[in-house]
């Protein structure tokens, strides 16, 4: 009768992302960057349905290019900033037979951040906000948490079944720590 069921999930596991940045000072303690790079994450694919045979549940690794955001970071303290960013990533197609699945992933974090050495060595009277560092260069490490967001299209075939779907989306809460080192020249930042 050309009835039936097709129910399937793409589940990311896990993920690295490696980026550098490049930005401005609007004013000695805030920053406004833009960000690119890539990332590797693991997902993994599952599915039931009446009009087609299913897979296993089955894990493939992404290489995704590009990754690009933008972002805002200022000082809240000695030594101490916050951070938030967003970015996308534009991930490459998977084929789960007979699903092939274009992931386009975006994430909202926010971050606290320990800048190492970049204070004048001078006794802490500053105030908690407007405190801005002597440079932004040198190493930091830090915190962050947010949530992603995903558009996903499906496209199909086998046997008598063939179709797509186009904007199926998901999200989820993510929590990471990070490291890195920037260099400050003038007004601009540039980091990794």
């Amino acid at each position: 009768d050309g009835s039936g069921f097709f129910a399937s999930s793409i589940t990311p596991e896990w993920g690295v992302s490696a980026k550098g940045r490049i930005g401005y000072l609007i004013s000695p303690d805030t920053l406004l960057y833009a960000v690119g790079g890539g990332v590797v994450a693991v997902a993994s694919y599952g599915c039931e349905a009446s009009v087609v045979d299913c897979p296993d549940r089955t894990q493939k690794t992404l290489y995704g290019w590009p990754l690009v955001g933008l972002g805002a970071e200022t000082q809240i303290g000695r030594n101490w900033r916050f951070r938030y960013e967003y970015d996308i990533k534009f991930l490459p197609t998977l084929t789960f037979d007979p699903i092939e699945v274009t992931p386009l992933s975006g994430t909202a974090n926010v971050a606290l951040i320990y800048g190492f050495g970049q204070n004048d060595g001078t006794p802490a009277t500053y105030p908690t906000f407007g405190y801005a560092p002597p440079t932004w260069t040198g190493l930091h490490g830090g915190i962050a948490g947010g949530h992603a967001m995903s558009v996903t299209s499906f496209d199909g075939s086998s046997g008598s079944f063939s179709g797509s779907l186009d904007g199926l989306g998901g999200g989820g809460v993510t929590v990471g720590v990070f490291g890195g080192y920037d260099q400050q020249i003038g007004n601009f930042v540039a980091g990794v």
